[in-house]
């Protein structure tokens, strides 16, 4: 993939690229953020290492980051075992008009729009995936959503910010029986939730660096966007993963009831917050409801706590675990915040 300036820049790498036997699949403006994003094929003669190099030879040195590999993501959560807490873990309190006026941004698989929980929620969603790719299953982007969304004075799950409006970015494909995105439908996604002018922004997923990536969500928080993503689920000994790991992201971690790590959560110098993420209670298809753990359900309470109020300001408020001051396994700490208690 190579991100250009504009229409014309991209037209003539891609002229120069044929000649090199890399061959154009798409090409696409990306309106919002100012780039043009060309995706090439690679020939079976050569690997992908190969086409990169050959392409960033025709860039001058300080274009070289705008060449990178189409990278996947997989989302971070799995089923788990009962518990109810995450809210109270907090101290956020709802109502059902908290978050009004908030734009927020999800890119994940598709809602099921018709879950009792998400009654009245006002979802926008818009399909990345290409025509005619499989579709993930709407199983993990109706949990998220459910988290932040759900009416709290109702029955199932308690929503974070009810009163907010979601865009939801439908950007992940049934691949091999695993949901994955990759650098393409999200670079696009995340054009589209700049678009929308969203507050912050939802990745609950993880992957490899990739340098194009990165430079989207830099321009996205240079126009003031927050982007929240989740730490991982290899484990304590596995190295970062991407966009979490990235320095301008929020990097977020999960926790049980009492404030442990969970057992398959990432670490490192990168996690900046920690939050409930073990058997959480969340909608599942069909009007159905599980108790779900992984880093991925984590990043729905960092998201909803941005929403309200920055980061330097979670840091003060963060209920501080582990070694003394920011750690390896909890970040700053776990999220404190009394969500509309305050002003929403």
């Amino acid at each position: 993939m190579v991100l250009s300036e504009d229409m014309a820049a991209a037209r003539a790498l891609a002229a120069q690229a044929r000649d090199n036997g890399l061959r154009i699949l798409r090409r696409k403006r990306l309106p919002t953020l100012g780039w043009v994003v060309s995706v090439f094929r690679v020939s079976p003669e050569s690997s992908v290492a190969e086409a990169i190099e050959q392409l960033r030879r025709q860039l001058p040195p300080e274009h070289h980051g705008l060449v990178e590999a189409n990278h996947r993501y997989r989302l971070q959560g799995t089923a788990g075992d009962p518990r109810r807490y995450g809210p109270r873990l907090l101290g956020w309190q709802s109502t059902p008009a908290c978050g009004k006026g908030l734009r927020l941004g999800l890119v994940d698989t598709a809602i099921d729009h018709g879950h009792p929980d998400l009654s009245g929620a006002d979802i926008r969603p818009r399909r990345f995936v290409t025509t005619g790719v499989p579709v993930a299953p709407p199983d993990h982007g109706t949990a998220l959503a459910a988290q932040l969304l759900a009416d709290p004075a109702a029955d199932g799950v308690a929503g974070l910010l009810p009163g907010a409006r979601l865009y939801a970015a439908e950007a992940f494909r049934w691949r091999d029986g695993v949901a994955e995105t990759t650098s393409e439908w999200l670079i696009a996604a995340l054009d589209w939730l700049a678009g929308e002018q969203v507050t912050v922004i939802n990745l609950s997923f993880a992957g490899p660096r990739n340098l194009l990536v990165e430079q989207v969500i830099e321009r996205l928080v240079r126009r003031g966007i927050r982007v929240a993503a989740a730490a991982g689920n290899e484990g304590p000994g596995a190295p970062p993963r991407y966009p979490a790991a990235q320095a301008v992201v929020v990097a977020v971690t999960a926790v049980d009831a009492d404030g442990r790590p969970w057992r398959r959560a990432a670490a490192g110098p990168h996690i900046d917050f920690a939050a409930p993420g073990v058997d959480l209670w969340s909608a599942r298809p069909g009007g159905a409801h599980a108790y779900l753990s992984g880093t991925s359900y984590a990043v729905p309470f960092v998201s909803a706590a941005l929403a309200l109020e920055s980061e330097a300001s979670l840091r003060r408020q963060a209920r501080d675990l582990g070694e003394a001051g920011r750690d390896n396994h909890f970040g700053w700490g776990v999220i404190r915040m009394s969500g509309c208690s305050m002003t929403r």
